[in-house]
């Protein structure tokens, strides 16, 4: 799992843990506005926003158990 995947430091670390055949859940604040052609490859991209505790309780109802977390 990568925090903020949809830019920065975050979107780089999905990018690579994805090329490398990771199973990579990105989070995004509102993946809906990341444009296709943004969208990286092998990465399911999914809802977080840390600062609103119901996002963070949507979020982890069918997670499933997380082996790495990138923050």
């Amino acid at each position: 799992m990568v925090t903020g995947a949809s830019s920065g430091i975050g979107r780089a670390t999905a990018h690579l843990l994805a090329e490398r055949g990771y199973r990579v859940i990105g989070t995004s604040r509102n993946p809906g506005t990341i444009a296709e052609q943004e969208r990286i490859p092998g990465v399911e991209y999914r809802a977080l926003d840390l600062a609103d505790p119901a996002s963070i309780e949507a979020f982890g109802v069918d997670l499933g158990p997380v082996d790495v977390l990138v923050n």
